[in-house]
């Protein structure tokens, strides 16, 4: 069957501080405190529009979804997300797997430009009463990904965004339970083993 929804997601972010934000012209009085005044601000709408869908039948099943995104701290116009989830299941014990999806990650420092990141991953789950685990390949590329570099000036790290970021490789896990094993399971309950 076909299970499908629609939604949208408004929201405002306001901030008041003494630390952050843009300087105000009209400072507030901070309650409960004398000559303390919140003296920067900023604030910020998202408007979402989103719509998923999954649909399976039989072995085969596939989820996926695409979402409209505008932020008024980036007046460019509306961003688009699409992310595409897809299954098969080889076997009682194997399924195999793909997925795609595109993400976007506003931060609360104004000095950063928000990252854009495209993930893909392809691999095959393992599931039975004696192990379960999983192995993919997968790569992961972006632009403007904030790290934190130290900042030889000020002597501190401090937040920057990289230009370019690519990640990519393999990944693998599998853990074995031993609870059914009789006395082995009361020696050794778990065993797991992880590559990256």
């Amino acid at each position: 069957p076909l299970h499908s929804t629609l939604g949208i997601d408004l929201r405002s972010e306001n901030i008041l501080s003494n630390n952050i934000g843009l300087q105000r012209s009209d400072p507030i009085p901070v309650r409960g405190e004398d000559s303390v005044f919140y003296d920067k601000g900023f604030n910020r709408n998202n408007l979402a529009i989103f719509q998923d869908f999954s649909y399976n039948k039989g072995r085969f099943g596939i989820s996926g979804g695409l979402m409209l995104n505008w932020n008024t701290s980036f007046p460019e116009g509306p961003s688009v997300f699409p992310g595409l989830d897809i299954r098969y299941q080889l076997t009682d014990f194997i399924s195999l797997f793909t997925s795609f999806n595109r993400a976007l990650h506003y931060h609360g420092n104004m000095q950063l430009r928000p990252n854009h990141l495209v993930a893909v991953e392809a691999g095959l789950k393992l599931k039975s009463n004696l192990a379960t685990g999983s192995m993919a390949i997968f790569r992961n590329s972006g632009k403007d990904i904030v790290d934190w570099l130290w900042s030889y000036p000020n002597t501190r790290y401090s937040p920057v965004n990289l230009e370019h970021f690519l990640s990519q490789g393999l990944e693998a896990s599998l853990v074995f339970q031993f609870s059914n094993f009789g006395r082995l399971g009361h020696i050794l309950r778990l065993f797991s083993v992880n590559y990256l």
